[in-house]
Parts: C-alpha cells; sequence; structure tokens
C-alpha cells in the first residue's frame, strides 16, 4: 500500500474521531471544542498569553487573537495587564468561564470514553506525559483488550485490499499490530467488538494470510462474530 494512502486514511480517521468528539461536546455543553480546548488551557495555565496558546496549539497569533476577542465578547475570558510586559495581556477566565469549563468537562471525558476515542486517548494522554506505553502506566491509561482489539482492526483494515490482496504485505502488517502468542486473544476480541470493520477484517485474515494456524483461527472468530450480529 502507498505510504501517502495510509497517510491520508489515517489524517481522515484523526478528523472524524476529533468532530465526533467535538458533536457530542457541543449537543451536551453548547461549546465547540476548539473553544473549550483553549479555554481549559488558559484555566490550567495561569498568566498564559495569546502568545502561549498560539504556540501550544500551533495556530498563528493572528487567528489566536481574534479566538480569544470572540471569547471575550462571550464573557468566558478576560485579559489583565502585564506587570512584565505593558504591550501583552495576561488571560484569566471569569466566573461565566469557569462555570462553562464545570459543565463541558464531563461530556469530553464522556466522549473519550466511547470506543472510537478511548483508545486512542489512552494514547495520547501517555505521550502527552512522557509515559512509555510499555512502562508502568497509571490504571486509567491502561490499553484493555478491547482497546486494543480496536486499534488493531483499524490498523488491519488498512491492508484489507480485496481487488490485489498481497499476503506478504498482511503479515508484516499483523505482526506490527498483533504481538506473537496474542492472536487467539486479539481474535476473541475483535470478534466481541462492535467496530465495524471486524468481521471483515477477520474474514479477510482468514482467507489471505499465510499462515494456516493464523488463518484458520481468524476464519473460526469472524464466523462466531459474524453469528452474534
Amino acid at each position: 500500500m502507498v505510504l501517502d494512502t495510509v497517510f491520508d486514511d489515517l489524517v481522515r480517521a484523526e478528523t472524524r474521531l476529533y468532530n465526533a468528539v467535538a458533536e457530542r461536546v457541543r449537543a451536551q455543553a453548547g461549546i465547540g471544542a476548539g473553544h473549550f480546548e483553549l479555554l481549559r488551557y488558559v484555566r490550567d495555565h495561569r498568566g498564559a498569553r495569546v502568545a502561549d496558546l498560539a504556540a501550544a496549539y500551533a495556530l498563528g497569533v493572528g487567528t489566536t487573537s481574534k479566538i480569544v476577542d470572540r471569547q471575550e465578547k462571550e464573557g468566558w475570558i478576560e485579559r489583565r495587564p502585564n506587570p512584565a510586559n505593558r504591550r501583552s495581556s495576561l488571560l484569566a477566565l471569569t466566573p461565566a468561564g469557569e462555570s462553562l469549563l464545570t459543565r463541558a468537562e464531563p461530556a469530553w471525558r464522556a466522549s473519550l470514553a466511547v470506543p472510537q476515542v478511548r483508545a486512542y486517548a489512552k494514547v495520547a494522554l501517555a505521550q502527552l506525559v512522557g509515559l512509555d506505553a510499555d512502562g508502568d502506566l497509571p490504571p486509567e491509561l491502561e490499553m484493555t483488550p478491547d482497546d486494543l482489539a480496536w486499534v488493531a482492526t483499524d490498523l488491519l483494515a488498512l491492508t484489507v485490499d480485496e481487488e490485489f490482496p498481497d499476503s506478504g504485505e498482511l503479515e508484516v502488517s499483523f505482526r506490527e499490530a498483533v504481538p506473537a502468542g496474542r492472536e487467539q486473544q486479539l481474535f476473541e476480541g475483535m470478534g466481541r467488538s462492535t467496530h465495524p470493520e471486524g468481521v471483515r477484517v477477520l474474514s479477510y485474515l482468514g482467507e489471505y494470510h499465510p499462515d494456516e494456524q493464523i488463518a484458520q483461527a481468524a476464519r473460526a472468530a469472524a464466523q462466531k462474530a459474524a453469528s452474534r450480529r
């Protein structure tokens, strides 16, 4: 599979995941995900400036300033004099902004708990705080069997090419996604998962994986999964 195609698929998947979270937060709390993230940053970084927000979220300073202007008009944020530099201001939440975050955070956390997002959220949070996925992680960041099954299904779905199947590529991708000795456990998890591509990926593995033992286990898991749906 061409690398740029895989990259495009991953970017689209990330966009869909972010949009799904944003829609849930907006529906439940009445605030967009972008505004939520910026307000939370201001709350968690006392004395933040517009330039700090821009750097944290890879935005232009001018763009960030306009977003802050809007938040200020909404009454969520206020600019205060910066004693260290008269040309810049320090940002702080207003009581209304604090109240909005209090309402929005439960919706944000609940959105990150859905299967489509949960596993990736754990990985991102672990990386954000500098933790090694192979080291000691807090319980809330540990990947469950269901999380691993979801991510493996996502990764393997990228290799499914029913028009031009490539057993060699499939074998390499499978080994990257599935640790040796964990095949059966993962197949069972993929079969239980609500992932829409689960049965299709298992069936593809069952037909095209060059290792007959793995292929047979995948076929059996695909049959069980299909019977549950």
